[in-house]
């Protein structure tokens, strides 16, 4: 027997890609170690840089991640082009 919510709303959760999930992981390293170099630039200049550019490495990742994404789905669409049938 569902739960009394489920029954009321169908929830389907989408299914999470590999890929999608290490995006999530490197955004959210990015956004901590962003967080964490902005308070350090106030006590240690030297940590807080290091900091900083290790969340732009990571957001460098993610636009890697983007890239091979974008380049995945238009080999997809030249696969399943039908305009000339």
């Amino acid at each position: 027997m569902k739960p009394f919510f489920e029954q009321i709303v169908c929830i389907d959760e989408p299914k999470m890609e590999e890929g999608d999930f290490m995006k999530q992981v490197w955004l959210g390293i990015g956004l901590v170690t962003q967080i964490i170099g902005f308070i350090f630039l106030f006590f240690e200049f030297i940590i807080g840089i290091t900091f900083i550019g290790l969340s732009f490495v990571s957001f460098v990742i993610i636009l890697i991640y983007l890239i091979k994404e974008r380049i995945q789905e238009k080999k997809e669409e030249e696969e399943n082009d039908y305009r000339n049938y």
